[in-house]
This record gives structure tokens, sequence and C-alpha cells, in this order.
């Protein structure tokens, strides 16, 4: 594991952890002022500023309150620690312009309830062992940093809506919603996507220690385990739906490889009617010194048919291909890599051996033909003299 991979790796399992070590003297606290910064412990119920210290830890909540309850807002202006935060029910935003640590931070939107949804914007920084949004409507939108070890969206039946355009480093992702990632997201663990819709412009790194920086475009790192059940397009920066898994014309997939059973795996899992639909770029990453022998195989997508479409319904299909490969050769030449295309089921990588190249004529074989012509001009000139044809 490389040292920036374990570094995120601990900063994520220390949120997992504050999240589970709660203080005995936890104080509950209400945000009652309309709109306000933090730091105002005339806005809180009581009149305090939550931020852990002394032995004292706090759960905040912002909601609205009534049948028709206005939008409370809070903007984060200092940098706080508390145990938890909970965002409506009925309604409340909140945004982060300081930097935020929390064990969990929950968002929820119950229609019935009236009000506006509930909604974290972060600007500035947040810090979470789990951030978790559901109900119709509610939202997240990441547009500065966070260091997340869960991150949960709820599915559609009451899409969550999310976009993530600053730099996201998580350690479980993300479940559904409809989404838009301009932005960054690593993944340290595992990647599942489903029950919605999500525009990839920016990149997605799933299990490598190589964490892309912001503004990376279109690409998604594979060197762990991804799952797909909604629909998601790389290259679409907006909302895209009619291919459970799209790369586009200008997107990348890049497949990491580091050893026979350790490789990026991507399961998409859809209707017959909505394919993997093929194009852009392959980029295939050896890591860790490997080098794989000939004829091994290595299934980096596989597709499938959920089991609502009945015994022997066709797996989603695979149609297109990658229109470039970056990395088809390796081990000095001698090996590149076949791909395999099954429309109905899987892409797999073979390794095979290279074509031998064209050999260029040597020195000393130019010398002979050189030597052979003056041979054979001389012989036609004596000839020529002596009147013999």
């Amino acid at each position: 594991m490389s040292s920036k991979r374990y570094q995120i790796v601990c900063l994520l399992v220390g949120f997992a952890s504050f999240a589970t070590g709660l203080n005995a003297d936890q104080v509950a606290v209400s945000w009652v002022g309309i709109a306000g910064n933090w730091s105002d412990a005339s806005d809180w119920k009581p009149a305090v500023v939550p931020n852990n210290s002394g032995g004292t830890s706090y759960a905040v909540t912002v909601n609205g309150i009534g049948m028709f309850p206005t939008n409370p807002s809070v903007n984060v202006d200092i940098n706080p620690t508390i145990d938890s935060l909970l965002i409506g029910g009925a309604s409340g935003t909140v945004t982060v312009s300081g930097a935020l640590t929390a064990g969990t931070v929950t968002g929820a939107h119950i229609g019935s309830e009236g009000g506006a949804p509930s909604q974290l914007i972060v600007s500035g920084t947040l810090n979470a062992g789990t951030v978790s949004f559901s109900g119709n409507g509610s939202s997240v939108s990441l547009d500065g940093t966070a260091n997340i070890g869960t991150l949960t969206f709820g599915p559609c039946g009451g899409c969550t809506n999310w976009e993530i355009s600053g730099l996201a480093n998580v350690g479980t992702c993300c479940g559904g919603g409809i989404g838009v990632m301009d932005g960054t997201l690593n993944v340290s663990n595992s990647f599942g996507f489903g029950g919605g819709s999500l525009g990839v412009g920016g990149t997605i790194t799933v299990g490598t220690g190589n964490l892309a920086s912001l503004n990376s475009t279109a690409t998604f790192v594979n060197a762990g385990s991804a799952g797909i059940g909604g629909f998601v397009s790389l290259g679409a920066p907006s909302l895209s739906f009619g291919s459970a898994f799209a790369v586009g014309s200008n997107a990348t997939y890049d497949e990491v490889i580091s050893g026979s059973s350790s490789f990026g795996t991507l399961t998409v899992s859809n209707t017959p009617s909505d394919p993997v639909s093929l194009d852009g770029t392959l980029v295939i990453t050896l890591a860790d010194s490997f080098i794989p022998a000939v004829g091994q195989t290595f299934t980096i997508i596989t597709s499938s048919s959920p089991l609502c479409c009945g015994p022997g319904a066709l797996p989603v299909p695979i149609v297109g291909a990658f229109s470039n490969i970056e990395g088809q050769t390796f081990n000095n030449g001698t090996e590149m890599w076949d791909v395999d295309y099954s429309r109905t089921g899987y892409v797999r990588l073979i390794a095979a051996p290279a074509p031998l190249a064209t050999p260029e004529p040597s020195m000393f074989g130019l010398g002979g033909l050189g030597i052979t012509s003056i041979v054979l001009l001389r012989r036609r000139q004596l000839r020529k003299a002596a009147g013999v044809p």
C-alpha cells in the first residue's frame, strides 16, 4: 500500500472510530434561528455554540418545525467538532464554509411534512465517519474537500440529488440517487451505484493508491471492486439514461492490474434494453512490477440481468469497443493484450505473445549486397569489352 493511500485510509478509519466513540456527557442542541452563523449562540437551543470540548459533546439538529416549516439555514463559519448532525426531516440547510468534523451527518426529507428539502453544501472542508442522505429532493453538494468513511445516497423512488465538483476521499461509496460528478471521487474500498443516474465528467478512482487530484477529466480508474445497477456515463457531465454503463468518446477507463487475482472488476446489472456502451480510451496499467504470463486472462467487465426478467434472460448486452488502447504492449514489447468482447456478458484481457517485428537489415548484410553488386557490374563491363553478349 502506498504511503498516500495509507494516510487516507488511516484518516477515514479515524473518523469511523470517532463516530462510535461518543463522549458520555452528550448535549442535544437544536437550531432555532432562521438564517445565521454556527458561531452565534443565540440561534441555538440551549444557547451554546456546539463544539466538543472539556468532556462535553454535541448532537446537533437543524430542522424546520410546524405544519408549514420555514427552511432554517446555518453557515458553519468556524471549525467545530461534534458527535452528530441531523439535517431536516421537514427542512434545513447547512453550509460548511469552515471545517466541520462529525461522527455522523444525516439528511432526510419527508415530502408530506412540507417545507424545503434538506440540504448539505460543503464549500470548505467536511470530515465525517458517515454521511447518509435520503428522501425526495434532499441534496448534497460537495464543492470543497470531503474526507468521509462511508458515503451513502438513497436510491430513486424518492431520489436524493447530489453533486461532487470538489475533491472527495471516501472509504465506501455511494448508493443511488441522481448524481453529477464533475470533480474527483477517490474510493479506497468499494464503489457501488444503483437506483438512479450518475453523469461523470470528472474522475472516479476505486481501490488504488494513485489518488487522483482535482481537475482530472472523465476517467474511471479501477483497481478494486465496482458495481453498477443504475445508469453511469463517463464523459457525460449531465444526467444520462439509456446505457447501464457508458464510456464516451472523450472518456477513459483505466484498468489497474497488480497480480493474478488483484485487478479492477466492474459488474453491471440492468435490463437487456440498457447496454454497456464502449468507446473512448482503455488504459491498461500494470502495477507493483507485475508481468502476466502468456495466456493469463483477466475479466474486467461483467454484465448481467436482474432476476426480475425471468429464467433464460439475456445479460446486459455489450455494444461498441474501445477506440483507443494505451499500454497494449508490455514486457519490453514481447507481450501484448488481446481484448475479448463477449457481446452477451463480459470484456476480458488475454496476455498473448506480441507479433515479431520485421528485422532491419544488418550492416554486414548491406555490405555483402554492395560487394556483390560491384562484382556483377565489373563482370558485365569485362564481357562487353570482349564482345561477349
